[in-house]
């Protein structure tokens, strides 16, 4: 088993058709050359691609089959300190080493 961890940052960047990874269940795939290979079809696996897919693993029911094939594209887990954080309508990226960045104060006038 790989021991690489990653942040939502680093999976962010592979998003494409020619790099695409994804997190499921804190754990972190290189599913590029399983693209062609998916039932479901390429396009639903770049609408998760650089993403977390846990949600969309498992609501559609995926066999114990696809888990074993899953393990040959692993490539390591997800940082414990990475975390995706929703503010309102946006999604924010939020890393350990924000909560050492000084808040930005406003002033008056």
């Amino acid at each position: 088993m790989s021991t690489n961890q990653f942040t939502y940052e680093d999976v962010a960047k592979h998003s494409s058709d020619s790099d695409c990874w994804m997190v499921v269940r804190g754990n972190v795939y290189d599913v590029t050359k399983f693209l062609d290979e998916h039932p479901g079809g390429e396009e639903i696996m770049l609408e998760v691609a650089g993403k977390d897919a846990t949600e969309q693993y498992n609501d559609v029911g995926h066999s114990t089959d696809a888990d074993e094939i899953m393990k040959k594209f692993l490539v390591g887990s997800l940082h414990p300190d990475s975390k995706v954080v929703v503010v309102g309508w946006c999604l924010v990226l939020h890393r350990a080493v924000l909560r050492h960045v000084p808040k930005r104060t406003h002033a008056r006038t």
